[in-house]
């Protein structure tokens, strides 16, 4: 391994989308220093190795990659962070770049650019897709805002997850948070959004790109669980 090999915390539940990346970045000299598959492994391994770039992946089982984001950014400032994602649309990227992401790219990206982003990150740059990164500068640099801009990250991901249809409960048990926490995050949901109800709320996440497709809601104001993001 080269003296010079940047240092990589990878972060992925999906083993799979774990060894691929480890293998890319093995073949481009890079050295994986460690590996995680959810935020608390993730926040152990920061502490415990020197860390030049966390991988991260922006869907985690016991928290969202934001969140995560947000605490790597404010504990360990040191360390840069790629985001990965399945979600194309930049509405996530530019989430992720205000939460003090350095790149952002889509688990489609090619190995050539997976690797390119890591190289212009380690040298103090940013990387976004050609197609983002107009938008991304306009919308996080211009002053233009969305109604879910307002919400912190663990408020933006208990968002979603009602909006995917989750109970308070099931969210509570997947968050490792009380049912009552849970309730305290919805009723702050409501009230920043201006918002009286599950059903306003999807609309509300359709309308500013959420989702990616029509939401059927049912009878008693909830959506179905169909819901993709």
């Amino acid at each position: 391994m080269p003296a010079d090999a940047i240092n990589l915390l990878l972060v992925d539940d999906h083993p799979l989308s774990l060894a691929g990346a480890r293998c890319v970045a093995q073949a481009a000299g890079m050295h994986v220093a460690a590996e995680a598959s959810n935020g608390a492994e993730a926040m152990k391994a920061l502490a415990s190795h020197r860390i030049e770039i966390a991988v991260l992946d922006i869907g985690l089982p016991d928290e969202s990659g934001l969140a995560v984001l947000a605490r790597i950014r404010r504990l360990h400032p040191a360390a840069r962070v790629l985001m990965l994602s399945t979600h194309a649309e930049e509405i996530f990227a530019i989430r992720a770049l205000r939460c003090g992401a350095h790149g952002y790219l889509t688990k489609g990206a090619s190995a050539e650019v997976f690797v390119s982003a890591l190289r212009t990150i380690a040298r103090g740059g940013r990387h976004f897709s050609a197609e983002l990164s107009d938008r991304l500068l306009r919308e996080v640099y211009g002053g233009a805002t969305r109604h879910h801009d307002k919400l912190a990250p663990r408020e933006f991901e208990v968002m979603m997850k009602l909006v995917g249809g989750e109970s308070n409960g099931a969210i509570a048990e997947q968050l490792h948070l009380s049912p009552k926490t849970i309730s305290t995050h919805r009723m702050r949901i409501f009230q920043k959004l201006g918002v009286g109800s599950i059903a306003e709320l999807t609309r509300l996440a359709i309308e500013e790109g959420l989702v990616d497709r029509v939401v059927h809601i049912q009878p008693d104001g909830l959506p179905e669980r169909r819901t993709r993001r």
